[in-house]
């Protein structure tokens, strides 16, 4: 993984080539439970995660639960 783990779960994507040789890898995670529940890409190779997140990610939670 990309760096130490934030909290109680983080979310990650990572991107391999076609050989299998791992380019990158992305940790999204805040002080307590994040998932990761999809990932998708477009042909530009811009790459979407969403999940959801007890925590602060990218913001001020609005709840319990946020989704990303």
């Amino acid at each position: 993984m990309d760096g130490e783990n934030s909290g109680s779960n983080d979310a990650f994507v990572s991107r391999f080539d076609v050989d299998g040789i791992l380019n990158w890898t992305r940790q999204l995670g805040t002080t307590v439970w994040d998932d990761s529940w999809g990932v998708s890409a477009d042909g530009l190779g811009n790459v979407y995660v969403s999940g959801s997140t007890q925590g602060d990610l990218f913001g001020t939670s609005a709840g319990e639960e946020d989704a990303f």
